[in-house]
């Protein structure tokens, strides 16, 4: 099936410029990044399931990569589909996915979270909306037992600044909704008010209290959110597979299955799939992108997985998996916030067509510098120059934003180049 690329990235300022509101306290060593790690399949893993809520008894598979690396690994929880009335944390999906990325050197989880009592709670709008909060907590809860190990006995050894949550389907709709509400300090419509305080507010009452439930992005399988006002811009980056003719969860907003109403009775739950919520992340200035799967329904790389067919399941991994490094790469930095706000830059004209001047303000002088575009993909390098100034030539480079990485005599600091 032709498969189409929509990639929307046009906010790509990292850690040191930072419209996510992420910061990365934890320093990580120049070995993090080895060759092939968070990119390729590279080791064994091991498999252990715990108890990660104390007051529900929600269990959770964990995969820890058998890398003998003493650097902190970055993180990720996926949430299995089944519309939250089914499902469960071994579904082939998510045991594949964490497979994959514990082979890769992340350490993977998938979590088995609150789920509606019977098909009839689906078709009750504020009943669901209930159900899904819970679920929240429990996700929140989730992350929670790994900042807590990794503020105490460390047995994963995590980086809590790399934290990053996912899900398919139902669970994409969690992952999504965990990452995003509560930002911005929103007042929520009543009866999602309503439901977040009932469930112990935000951080809900699954377990874990007292430990960081942040993330650092998001991986979208067909989820949404239900309502595109969610998103502000002080979300955090999320990358999204969708097919484009979803029955399920729409690609657009719609409700849930496409139908507003079950006879007349129950009204259905709206929500927002992928294709409403790039664009708008583009207007907010969220990093994001976007592989539509066009002239699919619902997960094909699910329904083609359980089928014995892993090809679309390998497409949404890797596409996934490029966007994370990307992520990681412009995130992290081993450089002190005051040391880049110290460094004053002037970059003109930006946006431009052809070309951008770098001027490095006060008695400082340039080292090296490294443009990234929206995937964390290197386009240019120049090092060696030892002066204050330095023209970027657009050349070959196709329009877009782009991730400056400039390196000075006191440090380094990153800045957004736009070639239009």
């Amino acid at each position: 099936m032709k498969r189409k690329l929509q990639l929307y990235c046009l906010s790509v300022v990292f850690a040191l410029v930072s419209l996510t509101s992420i910061s990365f306290a934890q320093e990580l060593s120049d070995d993090f990044f080895c060759d092939g790690c968070f990119q390729e399949e590279l080791y064994d893993y091991n498999m252990e399931t715990v108890v990660y809520s104390d007051v529900y008894g929600r269990l959770m598979d964990i995969y820890t990569p058998v890398d003998n690396r003493n650097e902190p690994r970055p993180l990720i929880l996926f949430a299995h589909g089944g519309a939250f009335v089914g499902g469960s944390k071994n579904t082939g999906s998510s045991e594949y996915f964490c497979k994959a990325f514990a082979k890769k050197g992340y350490v993977a989880a998938s979590y088995n979270y609150q789920l509606a009592n019977s098909l009839i709670d689906l078709a009750d709008s504020t009943k669901m909306i209930e159900i899904v909060m819970k679920a929240i907590s429990d996700g929140k809860a989730a992350i929670r037992y790994f900042t807590k190990d990794a503020a105490t006995e460390n047995t994963y050894n995590i980086n809590p600044d790399l934290v990053f949550v996912g899900g398919n389907s139902a669970g994409a709709i969690l992952s999504m909704n965990l990452a995003m509400i509560g930002n911005d300090g929103t007042d929520y419509p009543a009866h999602i008010a309503e439901a977040i305080d009932a469930n112990g507010g935000l951080e809900g009452n699954s377990g874990n209290p007292g430990y960081s439930s942040e993330v650092a992005g998001v991986v979208n399988l067909a989820g949404g959110l239900n309502q595109l006002a969610f998103l502000d811009e002080q979300d955090v980056p999320f990358v999204s597979c969708h097919g484009d003719i979803d029955g399920v969860v729409p690609y657009d907003c719609q409700d849930v299955y496409w139908a507003d109403t079950i006879m007349g009775l129950f009204d259905l739950v709206d929500i927002c799939g992928s294709g409403a919520l790039h664009p708008k992340a583009d207007e907010l200035g969220i990093q994001n992108a976007l592989l539509t799967f066009e002239g699919d329904d619902h997960t094909p790389w699910s329904v083609d997985l359980s089928q014995g067919n892993a090809l679309k399941m390998d497409q949404v991994i890797d596409f996934s998996t490029e966007f994370l490094y990307g992520l990681m790469q412009g995130l992290v930095s081993d450089v002190e916030d005051n040391v880049a706000e110290a460094i004053q830059v002037s970059l003109a004209p930006n946006p431009a067509d052809q070309h951008i001047n770098l001027q490095l303000k006060g008695a400082h002088f340039l080292q090296n510098i490294q443009l990234y575009d929206a995937l964390g993909r290197l386009v240019y390098e120049k090092n060696g120059l030892f002066n204050n100034s330095f023209q970027i030539k657009r050349n070959q480079l196709a329009a877009g934003v782009y991730h400056l990485l400039i390196q000075t005599d006191v440090g380094s600091k990153s800045e957004k180049i736009v070639f239009k």
